[in-house]
């Protein structure tokens, strides 16, 4: 079912994962949350092609990890007015999700946090919001990060995802419902 969330697309490469390979395999990075950002010569260049085929490119590249048997914060990746778009790649933890939210009538609204590679985020109270979509994130997964959203990964397994925000050749601000349809030939559904 396509949705304003998170939608699979059908893609004909594997993504290049030797970056996030030195990352998971490397023990000091198993309690570590990330985000990590992903140097452009380890930016997979077949997913490259594929973008600039349809006028997309990367705007920047993360990794997150979820340790096992944790939540996420509720947040919007980006600050307030940020468009950010992404196409994810989750390696373990199959059995996660992630989980979308919408602001409950009359809350204070976000708060402006930082990561540590000093991206904004805008994060959301769980007690002042209410789920309403979730889904599980495989590969090449076109998401909505531009609504608040978690990730929800209460199993025993590591879950880390390979993150690449995604933005048009000649609108850099297009929202997920552009990029949606500008991909719609490439969707799941």
């Amino acid at each position: 079912m396509i949705n304003n969330y998170c939608n699979h697309l059908n893609v004909d490469f594997d993504i290049d994962r030797r970056y996030l390979d030195t990352l998971m395999y490397n023990p000091s990075y198993k309690h570590k949350w990330g985000p990590f950002l992903i140097p452009a010569e380890y930016q997979c260049q077949n997913f490259k092609s594929w973008l600039q085929q349809r006028d997309l490119y990367i705007g920047h590249a993360e990794i997150f990890h979820t340790p096992p048997n944790n939540i996420t914060e509720i947040h919007i990746d980006g600050g307030i007015n940020d468009t950010c778009i992404k196409i994810n790649w989750v390696f373990g933890a199959e059995a996660s999700s992630m989980k979308w939210w919408q602001p409950n009538e009359g809350t204070n609204g976000p708060i402006l946090k930082m990561t540590q590679n000093n991206t904004p985020y805008l994060y959301y109270d769980p007690h002042e919001s209410h789920a309403v979509f979730e889904s599980k994130v495989g590969s090449a997964a076109f998401l909505n990060t531009a609504e608040p959203h978690n990730v929800i990964n209460l199993t025993d397994q590591h879950r880390w995802a390979m993150s690449f925000v995604i933005k048009h050749r000649s609108n850099a601000s297009a929202n997920y419902e552009t990029l949606k349809n500008h991909l719609s030939p490439w969707i799941i559904a």
